[in-house]
């Protein structure tokens, strides 16, 4: 799969407004059919999609992850 289909399939399980734990993320992920890992997961986010597309807040000892762009 190329980076911008895996890109806009991630962000398909993310609604606008929503801060979400990254093991959100992946559950939804998974119910979807996709195979993936959370270290795999974990490490393309932070490699092609924080800052760009996905916010990053820490909140009582947890990240959360939200939309940063089309609100």
């Amino acid at each position: 799969m190329k980076y911008k289909e895996t890109i806009r399939i991630i962000l398909s399980t993310i609604k606008p407004g929503e801060k979400i734990l990254l093991r959100e993320i992946l559950e939804r992920l998974n119910k979807r059919g996709y195979k993936i890992t959370m270290p795999e997961l974990k490490m393309f986010i932070r490699y092609h999609m924080l800052h760009k597309y996905l916010g990053r807040k820490y909140f009582r000892g947890k990240y959360y992850y939200y939309l940063i762009y089309g609100k």
